[in-house]
C-alpha cells in the first residue's frame, strides 16, 4: 500500500545503485522474512489509487537499509517489528529480506506469516511523483506484513523456522511449567504491569510462542513417539477475561482446534499489550462488519465540487486599468472646447469658455488570512494549500465584483418620472447615455432577479419594434443584487475605469513560530473612477 508520507525520512541527493555492496546476499535465519515487496509491470491497487512501477530506478533506497523498517500492518500510529537486512532488483520486482526484533509484536508477526494468515508484503512509499497511475520517483519508507497486499504476489517466500526439523526441534527448549503457564496468564490479564512485570511477560511470551512453534512441529511428525505438551487453553485466559471482548465461554474455547488456540494467545497478547486492531477484536468477538463499517479505511474523494470557479461579471462592464500608485488624480472636461459658425470677413472666430474639473481617486484594499497549521506544510498536503489559495482568490473576485457593481449603481443618474413598462425604461435610459456621452451605445443594462424572470411572461407581440434602434437588445440585460424592482440601469463601458495592481490578489506567507502555524493569506488593491458622467443612466418603470 502506498503511503503519502513525503520528508518523513532525509532523502539521499541520488539513487542508491543496487550493487552486491549494497544489496547483500539473502541468508536466511530463524528470525528472517523475504520475498518480493512490489512487482515491476503489472498494476497494484494502492491507498492513492492503481500504481504501475516499470523498474527499479522508480525507487529510491536509503544507503542505510535498517532505516527501512518492517511494520505490523498499516496503521497509525505506525508500530515497528523488523528492519530491512538487504533488497535486490530483480526481473519480476523489488525483492528485500527483513530481520524479525526479538519482541511480543515480532514473535506474534513471525507466528502469523507461519501460519499463513498474513504473508503479504506492502510497501511503504513516500515523497511520490506519479504520472497518471505510472511511478515516477518515490522513496522506500518500509514494509507492512499485511494479508492482502497491493499486488499479488508481493508476499513471503517461506520462513525459515517454520515446520523444519532441522531449525524446529524440541532441543534446547525447555518445556513451560504449569506454574509459567499460570503466572502468563496472570500477567495478561492485568492491565498496569510494572517495569519488572513487563520485563518477565515479554520473556513468558517469547517462550509461549517458540513452545507453539515446536508443538506443532511434532505433531505433524508422523514417527514422532513422544510429542511434547500442547499449550491448551488453560495457558491462556479465555476470551470472556479479554478486556472488550464478549460472547465465549472457556468451555468453548477448548473444544476448539490448536491452532485457533495459538491465534487466540497471539491476539490476546497484542490487544493486553496495546496493539490492539479492529480486525483482530472484530475476529475474536464475533463483530459483523454489517455492524461495524468504521473498522474498514474509506475511499478518498480529496476535495468535494465546490461549484465553478467565479468569474467576475461586473468589472468587464467597466474599462480595466493597471493600478501604478495608491493614490491618483487626473482631469475631464467640464464644458468642451466647441466650434460655432463663423461669418468670415476678419469677423471674430467663435470661442467658448471650456473648463475642466479634476478627477482624484485613492486605492481601496480587500484582503484575508488565516493562521493554518503547520502540519499541512510540513507533510506536503498539497491539494489542501491548493485548495485554501484557490478559494481565497475566489473569494477575492467574488467582492471585487461586487465593488465594481457598487460604484457603477453609484454613478448612475436618475431619469425622472417612471415608465410604463421595463422596454421603454430600458429605451429611455439608452437614449439618455448616447445623448451624455455624445453617441456612445450601451453596452449593459441592469435589471432586477425577479423583473428578469417577468421578462418570460412576454411574447413577440409584447415587444416594441423599433427595441433594437435603442442599442436594448437581449444579450445585455443582466440580473445585478443592489437594483431595485421596478429600476432599469444602463450604461457604457467607457463611463468607468477599474484599476487594479497587476498579479492581484498577492499571496503572502509567514512563518508563526510561537503557535506553529504559518500565516498565509492574500491581498488585493483596485480603485474606481468615473470617466464619463452621464455615462450610466437608471429609470424607473411601473
Amino acid at each position: 500500500m502506498l503511503m503519502p508520507r513525503p520528508q518523513l525520512l532525509a532523502a539521499n541527493d541520488g539513487r542508491v545503485q543496487l550493487t552486491a555492496a549494497t544489496a547483500p546476499a539473502m541468508v536466511e535465519s530463524d528470525r528472517t522474512i523475504s520475498g518480493l515487496v512490489i512487482e515491476f509491470g503489472p498494476t497494484g491497487y494502492t491507498s492513492v489509487g492503481p500504481v504501475r512501477v516499470p523498474d527499479a530506478s522508480r525507487l529510491r533506497i536509503p544507503e542505510d537499509l535498517s532505516r527501512v523498517k518492517l511494520m505490523d500492518y498499516h496503521q497509525d500510529p505506525p508500530v515497528a517489528v523488523g528492519y530491512c537486512t538487504a533488497v535486490r532488483p530483480t526481473p519480476e520486482g523489488l525483492r528485500a529480506s527483513f530481520h524479525v526484533a526479538a519482541t511480543p509484536a515480532g514473535d506474534a508477526a513471525l507466528l502469523d506469516v507461519q501460519e499463513r494468515v498474513r504473508d503479504g508484503l506492502s510497501v511503504e512509499l513516500g515523497e511520490l511523483d506519479m504520472r497518471g497511475d505510472e511511478l515516477v520517483d518515490s522513496y522506500l519508507l518500509g514494509v507492512a506484513l499485511v494479508p492482502i497486499p497491493a499486488w499479488n504476489n508481493a508476499r513471503h517466500d517461506g520462513l525459515a523456522a517454520a515446520r523444519g526439523q532441522d531449525t524446529t526441534t524440541t532441543e534446547g527448549n525447555t518445556p513451560m511449567t504449569p506454574e509459567q503457564r499460570a503466572r502468563l496468564a496472570e500477567l495478561m490479564s492485568k492491565n498496569g504491569r510494572t517495569a519488572e512485570e513487563e520485563a518477565e511477560f515479554s520473556e513468558l511470551v517469547t517462550q509461549a510462542v517458540a513452545q507453539l512453534a515446536v508443538d506443532e512441529a511434532e505433531a505433524e511428525t508422523p514417527d514422532s513417539e513422544t510429542p511434547a505438551p500442547a499449550l491448551t487453553a488453560s495457558a491462556v485466559p479465555g476470551p470472556a477475561t479479554m478486556p472488550g471482548v464478549t460472547g465465549r465461554t472457556a468451555a468453548t474455547t477448548t473444544a476448539r482446534p490448536q491452532r485457533d488456540i495459538r491465534e487466540l494467545y497471539a491476539a490476546q497478547s497484542r490487544i493486553l499489550s496495546g496493539r490492539s486492531r479492529p480486525e483482530l477484536e472484530a475476529a475474536l468477538s464475533d463483530i459483523t462488519r454489517t455492524a461495524n463499517v468504521w473498522v474498514s479505511g474509506t475511499q478518498y474523494d480529496g476535495q468535494l465540487w465546490s461549484g465553478l470557479e467565479y468569474r467576475r461579471r461586473y468589472v468587464a462592464n467597466s474599462v480595466q486599468a493597471e493600478l501604478n500608485n495608491y493614490k491618483g488624480s487626473g482631469w475631464r472636461w467640464d464644458v468642451k472646447p466647441e466650434v460655432g459658425d463663423y461669418a468670415g470677413d476678419k469677423a471674430a472666430v467663435p470661442s467658448n469658455a471650456p473648463t475642466t474639473e479634476e478627477s482624484t481617486w485613492n486605492a481601496a484594499r480587500l484582503a484575508g488570512a488565516h493562521d493554518i497549521d503547520r502540519k499541512f506544510f510540513d507533510f506536503g498536503d498539497e491539494e489542501f494549500i491548493a485548495a485554501y489559495y484557490q478559494a481565497m482568490r475566489e473569494s477575492y473576485a467574488v467582492k471585487s465584483d461586487a465593488k465594481a457593481l457598487a460604484f457603477q449603481l453609484a454613478s448612475a443618474t436618475a431619469i425622472a418620472v417612471a415608465e410604463t413598462s421595463l422596454f421603454r425604461a430600458a429605451a429611455v435610459a439608452a437614449q439618455a447615455v448616447e445623448d451624455a456621452t455624445l453617441g456612445q451605445p450601451v453596452d449593459f443594462i441592469y435589471i432586477n432577479s425577479a423583473d428578469r424572470l417577468s421578462l418570460l411572461d412576454l411574447t413577440e407581440a409584447d415587444i416594441p419594434a423599433y427595441l433594437e434602434v435603442f442599442g436594448v437588445t437581449p444579450d445585455k440585460f443582466q440580473a445585478a443584487p443592489g437594483v431595485a424592482a421596478g429600476t432599469v440601469v444602463a450604461g457604457s463601458k467607457q463611463a468607468t475605469k477599474f484599476r487594479e495592481l497587476s498579479e492581484t490578489p498577492i499571496r503572502v506567507e509567514a512563518i508563526n513560530i510561537a503557535n506553529g502555524g504559518i500565516d498565509g493569506g492574500v491581498f488585493g488593491y483596485y480603485a474606481t473612477e468615473l470617466v464619463f458622467p452621464g455615462g450610466i443612466q437608471s429609470k424607473t418603470f411601473a
